[in-house]
């Protein structure tokens, strides 16, 4: 697996980015019973336009996962479902932690969404604080390198 820099400003890698975030969403929000379900608004047109920067994972040259970091804040990871439980979202977090180095790095999500609170854990880091967005109750972490 190879993680790279995404150039989401380019139609095609932002039409494939917002379709595995669909795939992903659309599952995560089955999981905690949201509908509806504010990350699923997202377009392509808004990946096209997003700042920070976005890196994917390569599982035979296909994009298999992806990561978007703004400023030292993770505001979405997502791995296509047939791709899961393979390890792409740790090796995301992994390549991303290597990289800001001497930040402190925060990240929420649902707190009903066990497999992404368990990988924030898995990877060190603490919990601190719950806020409510959108009716979905969220947990914040933060990770200090």
């Amino acid at each position: 697996m190879k993680i790279t820099v995404l150039d989401n400003n380019n139609d095609e890698i932002s039409g494939a980015i917002h379709r595995i975030m669909q795939a992903s969403y659309r599952q995560e929000a089955e999981l905690i019973g949201a509908e509806p379900f504010p990350p699923l608004d997202r377009t392509a047109a808004d990946i096209r336009h997003d700042s920070g920067t976005y890196f994917g994972a390569l599982a035979d040259s296909t994009l298999a996962g992806v990561l978007h970091l703004q400023a030292s804040s993770i505001s979405s990871l997502v791995v296509e479902p047939h791709f899961q439980r393979r390890g792409i979202a740790s090796a995301l977090i992994a390549h991303v932690l290597e990289t800001c180095l001497g930040q402190l790095v925060s990240v929420s999500t649902a707190k009903k969404n066990t497999p992404a609170t368990s990988l924030y854990l898995k990877h060190g880091f603490r919990l601190v604080g719950c806020k409510t967005r959108s009716g979905i109750e969220l947990v914040e972490y933060q990770k200090r390198l």
